[in-house]
């Protein structure tokens, strides 16, 4: 009887899990303004302190002035590691993108292609500062809610974070400037890969 009371609530707890996995009770959407977007609930949103010194950062790597770029969200999983498994980040830089949406339509793979050399060599200088190992993958185009986006697909390998997969989306927009989503997830932890192709097609962009 004991057994087969065990065996009732594991089925419970198996078909509730599996229920809302990818449900909205797993997910808070967020609206940031300028893009709304569903994070999973046990992820956590860095507050605004961090995400200025993720700024800072990012502009003494790449000597790239920071003071235009907004961070909207900032947000990190952790699982089996004292390390991030899987990241998040949205930003906006509050400049006029280089090409519209309509010039950017236009742009072939083929073109996006040749701008590969140019990413890895910028990538090369940031892993000889840090001690990483960054490969570039893909520059191609994609598709956000419709908007035309760059897509530049990377792995890094860091002797103090899990090795790792990352999707950076660069979205010009005419009204707003440049968005950037920016996703990440543990090579060895393949689960979140279905999480971030779910948040990917549930993300919204303001016209």
């Amino acid at each position: 009887m004991k057994k087969s009371f065990f065996i009732f609530h594991l089925l419970c707890l198996i078909v509730a899990v599996s229920t809302n996995a990818f449900g909205k009770g797993s997910f808070t959407t967020h609206d940031l303004g300028y893009v709304s977007l569903p994070i999973p609930t046990d992820w956590v949103i860095l507050n605004k302190s961090v995400q200025k010194q993720i700024n800072t950062s990012s502009e003494v790597l790449s000597h790239m002035d920071q003071s235009n770029n907004e961070i909207l969200i900032a947000a990190v999983c952790y699982t089996t590691n004292k390390k991030p498994s899987a990241t998040l980040r949205v930003s906006i830089r509050h400049k006029a993108p280089v090409q519209s949406q309509e010039e950017f339509s236009k742009v072939t793979n083929e073109e996006l292609a040749e701008l590969l050399p140019l990413y890895q060599s910028n990538s090369d200088d940031i892993d000889k500062k840090i001690g990483t190992k960054t490969r570039i993958i893909s520059v191609t185009k994609s598709y956000i809610d419709n908007f035309s986006a760059v897509k530049i697909y990377k792995t890094t390998i860091d002797k103090d974070y899990p090795d790792k997969y990352e999707t950076l989306y660069v979205i010009p927009h005419n009204k707003y400037g440049t968005i950037k989503i920016m996703l990440t997830y543990a090579i060895k932890e393949e689960y979140f890969k279905d999480i971030l192709e779910y948040i990917e097609s549930n993300i919204k962009i303001r016209k």
